[in-house]
């Protein structure tokens, strides 16, 4: 769906013709509410590749990353082995500069400020690491968008979650919270149908409700 179907779209159940740009904006905060939210399948990223030689030990996160989805893996030459995910303090304490390993393999990682960080300092040899992470959306939507996220997932849904910020914003709460009770009840159906998919159920149905 274009982002000028999906206004019109919008508008059916809005009723209101003076909030073009505000139904534009909503649509933005409920995309990014739910890419954050609920980590869907069609936003997330498998095997993301990159390569490393030591010393250098890190590495900037994909500008298109919103977070981690707990899983990277290292191969050299034919081995290939999964990396532990540890937190700030942990990793500066095993792999800071005062407590270095010195065998240069890699066996752990953590991301802060932007930057994949593994330990311990990489020896000299090239290693190649694949990540999986869930994608960020940071585009806004216009009238001349392609097609808005998730409208080919389930539209209504998307929908009421515009509504409800939209009625949020116009200081209605009791219709705001109308909307966002259909909205989680039609997200509930699909996360289950995302569940099922996942575990290799074919029979998914993601038509409007």
């Amino acid at each position: 769906m274009t982002g000028a179907d999906w206004l019109t779209y919008v508008k059916d159940a809005f009723k209101r013709t003076d909030k073009d740009d505000e139904i534009y904006a909503s649509t933005y905060d409920a995309i990014q509410f739910l890419v954050q939210k609920y980590p869907f399948e069609d936003y997330k990223v498998a095997n993301y590749e990159f390569s490393l030689t030591g010393p250098t030990s890190s590495v900037a996160i994909p500008t298109n990353m919103l977070y981690d989805n707990g899983r990277i893996t290292c191969q050299e030459s034919s081995d290939t082995w999964p990396l532990e995910k540890i937190n700030r303090d942990r990793f500066t304490a095993v792999y800071g500069q005062d407590n270095a390993d010195d065998d240069g393999v890699p066996k752990a990682y953590n991301i802060y400020g932007g930057t994949i960080y593994i330990g311990p300092v990489l020896d000299s040899q090239t290693y190649t690491f694949q990540l999986d992470y869930s994608l960020n959306y940071n585009t806004e939507v216009t009238a001349i968008t392609t097609v808005v996220p998730f409208t080919q997932i389930n539209r209504n849904m998307l929908r009421q979650f515009v509504l409800y910020f939209l009625y949020l914003d116009l200081d209605e709460p009791e219709m705001a919270s109308e909307k966002l009770q259909i909205a989680t009840a039609l997200l509930d159906q699909i996360t289950e149908n995302e569940d099922k998919l996942v575990e290799g159920v074919t029979t998914i149905n993601y038509r409007d409700i």
